[in-house]
């Protein structure tokens, strides 16, 4: 599995902190047991063995201030 870190940034230059970062691999299938498949009229089959996998994700922390009251939002709901 490749990956790379995007790093790191102020939100639209306010206090909340965002990382970012991308990972790419390719897996056989086969592998993992999975080996059904079709074959298609035109030729070839309806599967390929090899299965790309890629996955960008961003995580914003919290402040403090905001965690708070998503907790209080959060309480109010529940009731507690």
């Amino acid at each position: 599995m490749a990956g790379a870190a995007a790093g790191r940034c102020r939100c639209h230059g306010g206090p909340a902190v965002a990382t970012g970062f991308a990972a790419r691999a390719e897996i056989d299938r086969r592998e993992w047991g999975l080996r059904w498949n079709q074959a298609l009229e035109t030729g070839g089959v309806l599967v390929a063995n090899k299965v790309r996998i890629e996955v960008e994700a961003q995580a914003v922390k919290q402040s403090d201030e905001e965690t708070e009251t998503a907790g209080s939002a959060s309480a109010a709901r529940t009731g507690a």
